[in-house]
C-alpha cells in the first residue's frame, strides 16, 4: 500500500510537529507508547516549536525512506519508515510512546505494531543526508502510517487467533 494511495512516491516535503512530554530515560533508542487516539495526537502543526526538526532519509540498500522528527535535545521524537517502491509503511514509532510502554511493561505490543526510533540521537549518525521537511507533510504520512501499522498488527492478531 502506497502512503499516497498509488504507487507513486510522496512529495519531497514532509515534517510535523510534536510535544515531547519526556526526556529520554537513558534507555539506548526507542519510543514510548500511550493513548494512541486521534486526540492524544500531538498539538496541531500549526504550532510548531522552533527548536524541533523535520527531515528525511534515504537507505538504499533496503530501499527505505525514513521520516524524522527530532526535538532539540537531539534525539528523534518521532520516526516514520517507507519501504519499497510503494513505500509501505513499516515503522510510526514515538520515543515518548516507548517509554511508556517500556514502564508498563508492553514494550513488546508496541514495537510489534509502530517499531521503534534511531537508537542515538541525530549528532552521533555518520554517512546520512537529510533532506528538510515541512510539518504538514510529515503529520501526513505519520497518520497513514500509523493507520497502516495498526490495520496490521489487527491483521496479525486475527491471523495468529
Amino acid at each position: 500500500m502506497a502512503i499516497s494511495g498509488d504507487a507513486r512516491p510522496l512529495p519531497e516535503v514532509f515534517a510535523l510537529s510534536i510535544t515531547v512530554t519526556q526526556r529520554h530515560t537513558g534507555v539506548v533508542g526507542h519510543h514510548g507508547f500511550t493513548d494512541t487516539s486521534p486526540s492524544a495526537w500531538p498539538r496541531d502543526v500549526t504550532d510548531n516549536d522552533a527548536m524541533t526538526r523535520w527531515f528525511r532519509s534515504y537507505w538504499a540498500e533496503e530501499d527505505i525512506w525514513f521520516y524524522f522528527e527530532v526535538a532539540a535535545d537531539g534525539w528523534v521524537a518521532r520516526q516514520v519508515e517507507l519501504q519499497g517502491p510503494l513505500q509501505e509503511p513499516i515503522v510510526a514509532a514515538s520515543l515518548s510512546e516507548w517509554e511508556a510502554a517500556q514502564q508498563a511493561g508492553s514494550l513488546g505490543d508496541y514495537e510489534a505494531t509502530f517499531g521503534g526510533t534511531a537508537e542515538v540521537p541525530v549528532r552521533e549518525w555518520e554517512a546520512h543526508e537529510p533532506q528538510d521537511l515541512i510539518a504538514e507533510g510529515f503529520e501526513t504520512a505519520w497518520r497513514t502510517a500509523r493507520a497502516a501499522c495498526r490495520a496490521g498488527a489487527r491483521a496479525r492478531s486475527t491471523h495468529g487467533a
